[in-house]
């Protein structure tokens, strides 16, 4: 098939066969859209025909990840938001065209789908695709309606993907969507890195609430503070909201309500004991009944602590390293802190090779910290890839227990972290959340201290030289849109955020 799109397969497809049926359970309206009790085990209603379509064989609109209308041309014109994971009412193509109470659906909607359904190839109309008969018997009919590469319409009447409004946390980059095509019966839930393509979407009524859970923060050997996240509120207004939780993931039988009417809400737990692990949902109710956000967990022991007087951050890293709320030089998360050059542990006023400690006057005089004969002074090399001890600023003003992390522990900091833009007292930085839930906040505040370029990126040495050229060495790189590693001149003043093992 021409211009396939490469999506991989989420080990979730299912093919079942069985007879057509054109009996479609007309359940109920909502502005002037119909949706259908599939008899699914959350209750979800899903809608009998795509956005943009009035009868259930019409293909429909076709929309970008994120988009509300349909374009022209799908592809190199398309911008999304890669902090979100999940759409909000604003983005999404349901709720913009069909009107408030309509969602796209969330993978794990998809998913219910696809696993309770039966499946079979169909054709409606003369309109081939699949009817998912739920277990109450009413069926969906999802059309083969194609997808949108640039300005034409790829492979319809064989082939469909449908949008959900969820992207892949682990890389926000890939979505999920329902996958068919017209080699045998079933449906396949499939990762997405099509989304700047035009694809259909089926929506869903939501009458209930939608929400998640979120990740336990202020965890200590006796309490620890619960939050969810509402991302629709349903039909009707909300009763009530909270979690449900108990130390077996089938059975969470105890419960705390949480005041919140925000958005956002939490619920704090006491007298938890140490050492145990805790598994908890969130919980919301309206009028339409209660939905549940997806069981998550934490264990009962200190996640924060102080060490030589600074403050440190257990985020759930793999390797265990622990980072420090506070740059060095600074006495809270939002400021600066000073400027140091690599292998400095001074501040200075004038920041280049001529005042470089390591060096005689250029970059190709090295006196330390030399891998390469073409950058060393006279030819000078020697074995050090990594400050030692007396050139490690945060052990030189922090105390031995304290130092710069090294290039892995920086590259393992932005791989497990979500990462996002916020302002911490109108400073602007990047807030990184670790696995267990817990962050740090790293200010944009540097360039060298000539070129300093405040509130639009952060620069943050690690303790390793970059060998191919030993006058450079890795830093972290942060702004609203990426965060990676680089290797400046090793002579630039930049920030240092220390680290430690508890």
């Amino acid at each position: 098939m021409k211009n396939r799109i490469f999506l991989i397969f989420v080990v979730v497809s299912i093919a079942i066969s069985g007879a057509f049926s054109d009996v479609f359970g007309q359940n109920g309206q909502l502005n002037g859209h119909e949706y259908v009790d599939l008899g699914l085990p959350s209750g979800t209603k899903w809608a009998t025909c795509n956005v943009g379509a009035n009868k259930p064989e019409e293909y429909g609109d076709y929309f970008a990840w994120g988009e509300t209308r349909t374009k022209k041309k799908y592809g190199a014109n398309y911008r999304y938001n890669k902090h979100l994971i999940t759409l909000p009412p604003k983005s999404d193509a349901a709720t913009a065209n069909m009107g408030a109470g309509w969602r796209m659906p969330m993978e794990t909607e998809m998913r219910e789908l696809i696993n309770n359904c039966t499946t079979t190839g169909a054709i409606r109309n003369g309109v081939y695709g699949r009817l998912l008969t739920g277990p109450n018997g009413n069926s969906i009919f999802l059309p083969a309606a194609g997808y949108i590469i640039e300005k034409d319409c790829e492979e319809p009447g064989t082939i469909s993907f449908y949008r959900s409004s969820s992207l892949n946390k682990d890389n926000p980059e890939v979505g999920f969507c329902i996958y068919f095509e017209s080699e045998g019966n079933g449906c396949s839930l499939m990762y997405d890195d099509g989304l700047c393509l035009g694809f259909s979407v089926r929506a869903i009524y939501a009458g209930t609430p939608t929400l998640e859970t979120c990740q336990a923060t202020a965890i200590t050997p006796t309490g620890a503070t619960l939050s969810g996240n509402i991302i629709f509120e349903g039909v009707a207004s909300l009763k009530a909201r909270g979690f449900v939780y108990g130390t077996n993931s089938n059975d969470l039988t105890q419960t705390v309500h949480s005041d919140n009417r925000t958005k956002t809400f939490s619920a704090t737990l006491t007298g938890l004991t140490e050492g145990t692990t805790y598994f908890y949902k969130a919980y919301a109710t309206n009028s339409d009944g209660t939905s549940y956000g997806e069981v998550m967990s934490f264990t009962a022991e200190n996640k924060t602590g102080t060490l030589a007087g600074h403050e440190w951050v257990d985020l759930g890293l793999p390797s265990g390293t622990c980072w420090a709320t506070c740059n060095v030089g600074a006495k809270r998360p939002e400021e600066y802190g000073n400027d140091y050059a690599w292998g400095e542990t001074t501040p200075k006023e004038t920041y280049e090779w001529s005042t470089y400690k390591y060096c005689n006057g250029s970059e190709y005089t090295l006196t330390k910290y030399c891998s390469t004969a073409v950058y060393g002074n006279n030819g000078y090399t020697d074995s050090l890839t990594t400050l030692e001890a007396s050139d490690d600023v945060a052990t030189v003003n922090w105390g031995e227990s304290w130092r710069m992390p090294n290039i892995i522990e920086i590259e393992e900091l932005y791989n497990n972290c979500t990462v996002i833009t916020v302002k911490r007292n109108g400073v602007e930085g990047s807030l990184f959340i670790g696995p267990n839930g817990n962050s740090i906040f790293l200010p944009y505040n540097s360039s060298n201290k000539e070129l300093r370029h405040i509130n639009f990126y952060g620069c943050y040495w690690s303790s390793s030289l970059f060998t191919e050229k030993s006058g450079n060495a890795w830093e972290l790189y942060i702004d609203s849109e990426e965060c990676d590693t680089i290797s400046p001149k090793r002579y630039y003043g930049l920030s240092v955020r220390p680290v430690c093992v508890k």
